[in-house]
């Protein structure tokens, strides 16, 4: 019900209602993971990291601005509620809707998505 009213309210669009209901579907990455094997990121994360880049006209250019902030993007990774965290690093990660977040959220820390809709829906629809 929350995601329809949104699409109506054209708050969201509906590629980025299937990037946070299904997540990338891309399994091979154009470039390295700029982690590494093993790191925090995983292939699959830098996988759905470029595919949102190339898809979603407000993610232009993320993947090379996350880059470029790897530490502060793991910062976010591993908080608790990363949902909360306001100051994001690079331009165009400050500049996302807290509905985006959530979807970067899932793809950084799927662990956290229920939480994080819950906060979505208090932020924008009351307790």
């Amino acid at each position: 019900m929350l995601l329809r009213i949104m699409v109506q309210e054209k708050r969201v669009n509906p590629l980025e209602i299937r990037f946070l209901c299904v997540g990338g579907t891309k399994i091979e990455s154009e470039e390295p993971n700029p982690v590494a094997d093993g790191g925090w990121l995983t292939l699959k994360m830098w996988c759905t990291i470029e595919e949102i880049t190339a898809e979603l006209e407000e993610f232009r250019g993320w993947s090379d601005e996350f880059k470029q902030h790897l530490d502060e993007w793991k910062e976010i990774a591993l908080n608790d509620k990363p949902y909360e965290i306001e100051d994001w690093p690079g331009e165009i990660a400050k500049n996302l809707t807290l509905f985006q977040k959530i979807i970067v959220c899932n793809i950084l820390t799927p662990d956290k998505i229920i939480p994080g809709i819950s906060y979505l829906i208090s932020k924008e629809y009351g307790e």
